[in-house]
């Protein structure tokens, strides 16, 4: 099964990641900018399937109606 294929972000807890500076962290984000990448206060990191055309589309619709 292909994790990427998930609704839900891969999440990755390690004990390095957990000690990563915010510097390391960006170059880490810098190294993989096909991937949408997140950190939470847990100091895991979300790693998320990019947005196609679909998802897109209906991101740009309901900000169209918040701004209406």
């Amino acid at each position: 099964m292909n994790p990427f294929a998930l609704d839900e972000p891969l999440v990755l807890d390690d004990p390095y990641i957990s000690r990563m500076s915010e510097a390391e962290f960006f170059d880490f984000c810098q190294q993989h900018r096909k991937w949408h990448i997140e950190r939470n206060a847990q100091h895991e990191i979300l790693i998320m399937v990019p947005t196609f055309t679909l998802s897109g589309r209906c991101n740009a619709s309901l900000i169209g109606q918040l701004y209406a």
